[in-house]
């Protein structure tokens, strides 16, 4: 059940004006919290968390209790574990968050309910500030300022041969997933469309690896014959793929309609990478970076240059 507040005690109160009081942002912050709109807007997503969330089951941590933590994880940058640290060692904290002497949810806790909060709601939250903050004439209104930093996207250096063999070995794991539905629905297919290009793919490319050092025109020769082969083992890793594709779309059922959207996400982004390598390596084009796909798991990532030694290209979310 949701329904739960924490009630200050008369102790409480009198050790903490012993102690302290908040600093004039902190205080002010505390008064935007308290606007009951904030709370109705999250207290309806944690409703939604279980179908009777709102009814049955022992009593949750106030609402109230976790907007205010993870508004200040947020402003301090900590982490969850740190965030219930702070808190416990600290009077004015626990009356800025309203725990008091009440116990604080542990991390696990916490994260969960943060986890909660759709993105609509998130949106709503922020549009909700903003208008408490023109009311309060803090802000106008007129201008918006946003935060620019980036962060690093977690994949390996993106490079032309280890991006095709990528893109072959998702195409051979999506096929098969799409192998064991087929055969329960055509047990007399061929099974060589569902063949596994991986090993050859692999194999091809370590021998570019081994050829990207030498220099001459020859080693160059035999390294674009081997980028000609890799190319050629993936678009017919795409052809597998088309063929499969089309046969789930005759099947019904939940299994097929998974794999089928998994194969209209992945397709185009794999079709990407052999165009882009053909463009790069066979046709010596130069490719633009915003006409670049470098991950297809990742599809948002950016390139950019930086001063950085050891890094002079990051690719950043």
């Amino acid at each position: 059940m949701l329904q739960k507040k924490y009630h200050i005690d008369r102790e409480f109160n009198i050790i903490l004006h012993l102690g302290g009081e908040m600093d004039e942002q902190m205080a002010q912050i505390d008064h935007l919290l308290c606007d009951e709109k904030l709370l109705e807007l999250m207290a309806t997503d944690f409703s939604k968390r279980y179908p009777l969330s709102s009814k049955t089951g022992r009593k949750s941590t106030p609402v109230e209790v976790i907007l205010r933590m993870l508004v200040l994880k947020h402003l301090r940058g900590l982490s969850y574990e740190n965030t219930i640290k702070n808190v416990r060692e600290s009077l004015i904290l626990r009356q800025f968050c309203r725990v008091y002497f009440n116990p604080l949810p542990n991390k696990s806790t916490l994260s969960r309910w943060a986890n909660t909060l759709s993105e609509k709601t998130l949106a709503q939250i922020n549009q909700r500030l903003a208008q408490i903050a023109t009311q309060l004439k803090i802000t106008q209104g007129k201008k918006m300022r946003t935060d620019g930093t980036v962060v690093a996207t977690n994949i390996h250096c993106p490079s032309d041969n280890s991006l095709l063999v990528d893109r072959v070995k998702v195409i051979s794991r999506i096929l098969s997933q799409s192998k064991s539905i087929i055969l329960e629905n055509l047990p007399n297919i061929n099974l060589r469309i569902f063949r596994n290009r991986y090993r050859t793919a692999r194999r091809i490319s370590r021998q570019i690896d081994s050829l990207s050092k030498t220099r001459n025109e020859s080693g160059k020769q035999k390294r674009k014959q081997a980028y000609t082969k890799l190319i050629e083992v993936a678009k017919a890793a795409i052809k597998q793929a088309e063929k499969v594709k089309s046969i789930l779309v005759k099947l019904d059922g939940v299994k097929s309609h998974k794999i089928l959207q998994t194969w209209e996400m992945f397709l185009p982004r794999i079709e990407q990478v052999v165009e882009q390598a053909s463009r790069r390596v066979l046709a010596q084009e130069k490719v633009s970076a915003a006409e670049k796909i470098v991950s297809i798991f990742e599809v948002h990532t950016d390139i950019i240059c930086r001063g950085k030694l050891n890094h002079k290209t990051s690719y950043i979310a």
